[in-house]
Order: structure tokens, then sequence, then C-alpha cells
């Protein structure tokens, strides 16, 4: 009875996990079985990719001659694994809110729970299972017999999983029940989502790295002991190692059992009773176009439009010029003042692969949903409105690609009148990229959607995204190689003139094609 009742509960909260792809699972025809054999698949596969890509990564390193890149690999692993679980015990616990529902039906209380955990430890386990990989390869690389090596490497990552598992879901629960996460949930849903991708790509970006000085760092305390468990298992350190884990384990369920479930039952209890919240004080001054701006940022607050924008376009330049700098070793330092002119057409390259088709501004206006009628029929100037969220989003890009650009400067180590030719160029080319993509929405329009995915996949979908980047990529580089050589080949003050003359023409010929679009359309 109680066997039958888990599986049940697995099977209902497994659509909770990931609305997204529940839904999509549906859309695709998928209903009953073959609607939970997908989403199961769906997390073998992410399982599949994870060990297949960090596996043949990690055979590349002796982690035995290496306890900084052990405890580094462990703990970018472990961040992954508490970024993975906050999204997951949000949607599986708070978002679905169902258990109150469960009360007055005959089902065993620790079935509902452990249906619920079991769930939220099936989504942390594929980016867990790189850190298994792990320690198996240390344990054979310690010297010991294959099958010794991979007995010792499973029993230690099943202690270390459980204990992880443990420790992010009392983390979560904790931090979900502060008043700040409640105040701005969707926000730093968001924010603990990049923490995972950034995450991942460090790992990348660490596991090529074969610095030794890198490798022969300080290790991190704690994490220290778990190699030594490899490589001298039955060890006095080992053996005490293993057996504070054990208690540790032991004591986070108490905890759990006796403070962080009847907590729960509360929290739920009282989902829907009305909240008192501190009254807001009124706006002095404020017109239609604070109260409009204010709605915009609101439309921002989507912690999956956050994230896919993200993934798609800022994350793959973040990846591409840390492992050239970083990685690469790469240094600008000897580029002299008159570069600066090619750094404003490099950035202006940038600017055009990271605001694109898959960027924020590509589907502004789409967002408005039913919304916009609404705005539409208002006693107000409607191209006034559009402009309002052109120059909105743009300042909010802008801001972040100066950002990005002052830090890549730094990094790259580039005098700072080349940083501002980078800064004025990422600047100017986020104005004429985002010209051409909020145009693009406006003639692809959709208020109809039901999941952002469906905006970011009109058109060409991801494959113009890769297209964009890719040919960006290549054709800017050749303009900025040509504009360089030439630099080094003629006095500057011959090829900076004729070049800021054709980018005038070129930026003067795109700008009055968009104003002339907008001045001429008709709005209804």
């Amino acid at each position: 009875m109680f066997s039958s009742q888990l599986w049940q509960l697995i099977k209902v909260q497994l659509l909770y996990v990931n609305p997204q792809n529940t839904k999509k699972a549906r859309d695709n025809g998928k209903t009953g079985r073959q609607l939970f054999q997908a989403l199961i698949q769906q997390y073998i596969t992410v399982g599949v990719i994870f060990t297949v890509m960090f596996g043949f990564l990690l055979l590349t390193i002796n982690f035995a001659h290496h306890p900084a890149m052990f405890t580094s690999m462990v703990g970018l692993f472990s961040i992954i694994g508490l970024s993975q679980s906050v999204n997951t015990i949000n949607n599986v616990f708070f978002e679905s809110k169902d258990l109150k529902d469960y009360l007055p039906l005959p089902f065993n209380q620790w079935a509902i729970y452990l249906a619920k955990f079991s769930v939220i430890a099936m989504t942390i386990l594929p980016t867990a299972l790189p850190v298994w990989l792990l320690f198996m390869i240390t344990g054979v690389q310690s010297g010991h017999p294959i099958p010794f090596g991979f007995t010792v490497g499973t029993l230690l990552f099943v202690v270390y999983y459980i204990l992880l598992f443990l420790v992010c879901t009392i983390v979560v629960f904790s931090f979900a029940q502060t008043k700040f996460f409640q105040r701005h949930e969707k926000m730093m849903t968001f924010v603990l989502n990049v923490v995972s991708m950034l995450a991942m790509g460090v790992a990348i970006l660490v596991i090529n790295t074969t610095d030794d000085q890198l490798g022969m760092a300080g290790a991190i305390p704690g994490l220290l002991q778990m190699q030594q468990i490899l490589i001298n298992p039955l060890g006095k350190t080992s053996l005490i190692t293993m057996a504070v884990m054990v208690i540790a384990i032991i004591c986070l369920i108490l905890v759990m059992q006796k403070w962080l479930l009847p907590r729960m039952l509360v929290i739920d209890a009282s989902a829907g009773k009305p909240v008192r919240r501190k009254p807001r004080r009124p706006h002095r001054n404020g017109g239609m176009d604070r109260q409009f701006i204010r709605y915009n940022l609101g439309l921002l607050k989507n912690p999956t439009l956050l994230t896919q924008s993200f993934s798609m376009t800022m994350f793959p330049l973040f990846f591409i010029f840390v492992s050239l700098f970083l990685n690469g070793g790469i240094s600008l330092a000897n580029l002299t003042a008159k570069y600066a002119g090619a750094m404003f057409v490099a950035g202006v390259g940038v600017s055009f692969m990271t605001i694109n088709t898959g960027s924020v501004i590509s589907v502004f206006i789409s967002l408005e949903r039913e919304n916009l009628s609404f705005i539409r029929s208002l006693p107000i100037d409607f191209k006034h409105y559009l402009s309002l969220k052109f120059k909105l989003i743009v300042g909010i890009q802008t801001i972040v690609l100066i950002i990005l650009a002052v830090v890549f400067g730094i990094f790259a180590k580039m005098v700072w009148l080349n940083i501002i030719g980078l800064i004025l160029g990422v600047a100017w080319g986020n104005i004429l990229s985002s010209a051409f993509c909020f145009t693009r929405d406006w003639q692809l329009l959709d208020l109809n959607w039901t999941n952002v995915t469906q905006l970011f996949n009109r058109g060409s979908g991801n494959f113009m995204i890769g297209i964009i980047m890719l040919g960006v990529l290549v054709a800017g580089g050749i303009v900025v190689g040509i504009y360089m050589g030439l630099l080094s080949s003629y006095p500057a003050l011959i090829i900076n003139p004729i070049a800021t003359v054709l980018v005038v023409v070129a930026s003067g010929l795109a700008v009055r094609h968009y104003l002339n679009y907008w001045r001429n359309m008709k709005i209804n």
C-alpha cells in the first residue's frame, strides 16, 4: 500500500519539477504513462550528457597528485547542485501549493514527503554524476585495482550525495523562508540559475587548465579529506572523515524530521490566507511615463525569460572570452592608444553577438500579451510608449554591456583609452542591434504565447541565434583583424579618419532605415 502510494505521488511530483518540460511534452501529444516516461528520459539524457562531457575532461588530469584540482571540482559541482536544487524545491514545494490538498485524503504523510524529496534528488543527481566519475577515477589513479577503486569511489559518492542533498534542502528551505527571498523570489531564482551556468563554465575552464601552479594551489579544507579516503580508505584520517560524514547525515535527517517538515505543513496550511503587506508610499510627480517604466520593469521579473536569454546570449560570449583571455593567456597590454578605433569596432561586434534574437529586447513587445491591446486603447501616443519601452531596455542592456566591457578590459590588461573605445563600441552596437531586434519583434508580434520559449523560437529560432553569433564572430574578427593590420602598417592619422567615416556612414544608413520604418508605420 505504502509503495503504491509512493510511486503514484512520485509521478505527480514529476509534473511540478519543470512545468516548461511538462507542457512541452503534453504539446507533443504525451499523456499518462508516455508523459512520465518522457520526463524521466529527459533526466537520463541530462545525466548521460554530463557524464560523457565531463568524463573525458576528467580523465586528462591525475587527481591523486593534484589535491587542489580535486577539491575545486568537488566544490564547483556542489555549487551546481545547490543552485539546481533551488528551482526544483521551489517548484515542488512552494509553486505546487498541493500539501494542503493531501491532508483530507488517505495518504501517508511520509509518503508525500518522500515522493517530493525523491523527485528533488532525481533532479540534482545528473549534475552530481561527474563527482561520481571523479571519485572513481581518483581511486584508480591512486594505484588501487580498478574494481576496488570503483567500489570505494561509489560508496564515497553515495555518502557525499546524501550529505549534499540534505545540505541543499535545508539551506534552500531556510533561505526560501526568509522575507528577502519571498520579496524577490523570481529575481533570486534567476540569480541562482545564472550561478549554476557560470559554475558549469568555470568547471570546464578549470579542468582545461593545465597550469602546474593552479594544480598545486591550496586545497579546500574539508573536501581534501575526501581525496584521502580514495587514496587510503583504511587510514585513520579516512575512517574519521567517513564517520563524521555519517554522523552529519544522521543529524541533518533529525533536523529535517523535527524542525523542517513540521514548519512546511504550517507554511503550506497558511497558503492562500491574506498576507499583510507594508503599504507603499504614493509616488509624487509620477506621470504616465514613470508608471509605464515601473510596469515594463515588472515584465522582466520572469526567471525563465531571464535565464533563457542569458543562456543564449551572455553565457556563450562569457565562455568564449574567458577561455581566450584567462585559460588561453592572451593579453592586449601591448596595444597602444592608436588601436582605440579598432576596439570600438570590436565593441560593436560584441554587441551584435550579444543583443540578438535571443535577447530580451527581441521579445519585449510580445511580453505585453493582452495588455498591449489595452494600452493601445488609451488616449496616449502609442509610438511614444513603444519608444519608451525601447529606451528602457536599451538602457538596461547598455549598463550590463559596459560592466562586461570594463571587466573584460581589465582582465585583458588593456590601456584605458582602448577600454573607453570598447565601451563606446558596445553602447553604440547595442543601439543598432536593439533597433533590429525590436523591429523584428513587432513584425512577428505574438500575444497569445503560453511559454517564453515560443517567442524565442519565432522565425528561425535557435538556428538564427547560432548563425548570427557565428557570422558576427567570423566577420567581426576579419574586420577587426584588417583594421589592426592597417594600423600596424600605416599611420593612424590616415586609417582612423577613414574608418570613422565608414562607421558613421554605415550607422547613419541603419539609423535612417529604422527611423523611417517607425515613422511611417501605421499602428492601427
